[in-house]
């Protein structure tokens, strides 16, 4: 049963990055999303990925993470490439 609690969160948090990466791609406007902001989120995935993987390696924590941090990575991309200069 907790294992499907993790599982639920796990989607819930990847599908929460989803809409705002189809809204960018779809009107090529990062007015509102701070670079920076996404920059800390993917990097802090990164580590909190890397502790998991050091310490107790849950398999949904491990997707959240991996996944998570190429959400935010795919807004810092966005961001660079649709900012207006």
């Amino acid at each position: 049963m907790i294992e499907l609690v993790g599982w639920i969160g796990f989607v819930l948090l990847i599908a929460c990055g989803l809409p705002q990466i189809y809204r960018t791609i779809r009107v090529k406007d990062v007015y509102g999303l701070s670079f920076f902001t996404n920059l800390m989120w993917s990097l802090g995935c990164f580590f909190m990925f890397l502790y998991e993987l050091l310490t107790t390696a849950k398999l949904p924590l491990l997707l959240n993470y991996i996944f998570s941090g190429c959400v935010a990575a795919t807004l810092v991309v966005l961001i660079v490439f649709y900012k207006k200069k």
